[in-house]
């Protein structure tokens, strides 16, 4: 990956954790990441997503643990950290058994599909727009007389 590529994950990254801390609720017996605790779980979806895994894969995996960890603190009369709570989102995200290049594969073929689909609404949507917006210009061949001075 160039130094590009790499600088503008950590950012993706770094966007992610931030709208993950909407996860965390009033009376979560999980710690909410902050500092540091906040760094280590933007490390963690960097590497996930430098894994092939998708933002919602990793948001699904990580609300996945904080709501088990939750139950099992409550149960507990404990408190966990974020370091739990990443462990527990590693090992339900390890399920998925592809590889890193079938993941990265099954991204791309996805993101084209979004795209392909994307375009042909637009291209309804501008034939649509076409059809009636459309004034023509002439009438049976004799140009239509425009405002604004002349003969």
């Amino acid at each position: 990956m160039s130094p590009i590529g790499r600088r503008r994950l950590r950012a993706k990254a770094g966007a992610i954790t931030r709208r993950l801390s909407a996860l965390w609720w009033d009376n979560c017996k999980v710690e909410e990441p902050v500092g540091v605790a906040r760094q280590g779980m933007a490390g963690f979806v960097f590497r996930h997503l430098v894994d092939g895994r998708t933002e919602a894969a990793i948001e699904m995996a990580i609300d996945m643990a904080l709501h088990r960890l939750h139950g099992t603190a409550t149960d507990r009369g404990e408190r966990f950290g974020i370091a739990s709570t990443l462990a527990r989102a590693e090992s339900i995200l390890a399920k998925d058994e592809r590889s890193r290049e079938e993941r990265i594969h099954a991204f791309y073929r996805e993101r084209e599909r979004a795209w392909r689909e994307y375009c042909e609404e637009r291209k309804l949507y501008a034939s649509a727009e076409a059809q009636t917006f459309h004034k023509p210009l002439h009438r049976g061949g004799v140009p239509l007389p425009t405002s604004g001075g002349g003969n």
